[in-house]
This record gives C-alpha cells, sequence and structure tokens, in this order.
C-alpha cells in the first residue's frame, strides 16, 4: 500500500523460513522488485488513461479497479489509489441493498 516493495519482499521471505513448506514460492519473491514490475506495467500514463475510461463506463470489472488502484500506487497518488477503490466498494454495496 506504501509503496514500499523491498520491505514487504523481506517479511515475506522471512515468513517463508518460519513455513518451510511455502520456499517454493522464494524464486517468485527473489523476482518481485519495484524495476520488475515497472518493465510488467510498461507505460504507467497509458495505462491509467484507459483504465480511467474504463471506469467512466457502466459497469468497471472489480479487476479493472483493482489494477487502477495499484497503477496509481506505482505513480505514487495513494490517496487516489484508496479512493478509486473506495468508490466502488460503495457502488457495490449500494447495488447490493
Amino acid at each position: 500500500h506504501l509503496g514500499r516493495y523491498d520491505e514487504a519482499v523481506k517479511y515475506l521471505k522471512d515468513a517463508l523460513v518460519l513455513q518451510p513448506e511455502y520456499r517454493k514460492f522464494s524464486s517468485y519473491l527473489e523476482g518481485l522488485t519495484y524495476e520488475n514490475k515497472m518493465k510488467e506495467v510498461g507505460d504507467i500514463e497509458a495505462a491509467i488513461e484507459k483504465l480511467e475510461k474504463v471506469m467512466m463506463g457502466e459497469k468497471p470489472q472489480l479487476k479493472d479497479v483493482t489494477r487502477l488502484s495499484m497503477l496509481y500506487v506505482f505513480k505514487g497518488e495513494n490517496s487516489k489509489a484508496e479512493e478509486v477503490i473506495l468508490s466502488f466498494k460503495e457502488k457495490f454495496f449500494k447495488k447490493m441493498n
């Protein structure tokens, strides 16, 4: 949530030591760096713009909402990331009631 990826990976590796049956995830965690994630995402601005258009539509999917939120986190706009999730949550619960 705060963008401290290396710290998060450290905590996950510590957890793997305590639970040896999860060691198979160790190599996955070693590749889970901010730089690798940025390569996977590509052009953040273009991806955000595309997902913002999807959000304007009638029925955005949860995967689009969470991806847009994560892109905002990568960009350092944590309050926007939280706002997207909370807005979707509010609309979702209104539909259920």
